[in-house]
C-alpha cells in the first residue's frame, strides 16, 4: 500500500506538457522547415548527380580519343573516330556513340567516311547517356569525324560532306539534361591530337570551349 501511494505522490508532480503531443503551431514549423530542406537539398542533389555523369561520359571520350590516336601511330596508318549511327555505319550524331577505324579512304589519307572493308577498331555505344555530346570547330561548324595521321596528330575533320585537310582546334562539347552551363564541359583537341579538358580561365563559373569562349549548350 505505500508503494502505491509513492506512486500516486510522484504521478501529481509530472509536468502535463510530457504528456501532450505536437501542437499544429509546432507540426507546421517541422514541415515547413523539411520543405526548406528539401527544396534546397533537391537541386544541390541533381547538380551532383549531373556532374558525375558529365565528368565519366567525358574519361570515356578521352580514353577512346586516346585510343584512336594510339593506334594511328602504333600501326603507322590513318586512323578516324566518327559519330556512330550503327555498329558498323559512322553518322551525324555523336549521342549514339562513336566508331574508331583504319580509315583507308582518299588515296589511304582517310576521308572520315567507314567503308565495309576498313577495319573496325573500337563501337563504343553512347545511346543510353543522358548527356548532349556535339562536336564542332573554331567556326561553330558541327564535326561528324576527326582523322589522326601516323604522328598522332590531328589529320583533318570532316564537317558535313565535306573533308577539311587543314585540321585547327576543335571541341566535344558535352552538356547535361538540364543544360546547366555551369556544369557544362568540352573537351580540346590540338592539332598534335592532345585532348585538353576545358577550364574557367576568368572565374566566371563557366568552361570555355577552344575559341576561348564560354560553353554554350
Amino acid at each position: 500500500m505505500f508503494q502505491y501511494h509513492q506512486y500516486l505522490k510522484c504521478r501529481a508532480f509530472i509536468p502535463y506538457r510530457l504528456n501532450r503531443g505536437f501542437t499544429l503551431l509546432e507540426l507546421l514549423v517541422t514541415v515547413l522547415i523539411a520543405g526548406i530542406l528539401l527544396a534546397v537539398g533537391i537541386p544541390a542533389l541533381t547538380d551532383s548527380i549531373e556532374r558525375n555523369r558529365i565528368v565519366a561520359e567525358m574519361r570515356e571520350l578521352n580514353n577512346n580519343l586516346a585510343y584512336a590516336r594510339s593506334e594511328a601511330v602504333s600501326s603507322n596508318t590513318f586512323v578516324s573516330v566518327c559519330a556512330r549511327a550503327s555498329n558498323s555505319a559512322c553518322g551525324t550524331n555523336w549521342n549514339n556513340g562513336l566508331l574508331v577505324f583504319n580509315d583507308n579512304g582518299d588515296s589511304g589519307r582517310g576521308d572520315g567516311i567507314r567503308t565495309n572493308d576498313e577495319p573496325l577498331l573500337r563501337v563504343y555505344d553512347g545511346s543510353g547517356k543522358k548527356n548532349v555530346l556535339t562536336a564542332v570547330d573554331i567556326t561553330g561548324q558541327s564535326i561528324n569525324s576527326i582523322i589522326f595521321n601516323s604522328r598522332g596528330a590531328l589529320h583533318a575533320s570532316l564537317v558535313g560532306a565535306t573533308l577539311s585537310n587543314r585540321p585547327a582546334r576543335l571541341s566535344f562539347i558535352l552538356c547535361g539534361q538540364q543544360k546547366t552551363l555551369e556544369l557544362a564541359r568540352a573537351l580540346i583537341l590540338e592539332i598534335t591530337g592532345r585532348a585538353i579538358p576545358s577550364r574557367d580561365t576568368n572565374n566566371d563559373g563557366k568552361h570555355e570551349n577552344a575559341t576561348g569562349a564560354a560553353i554554350s549548350c
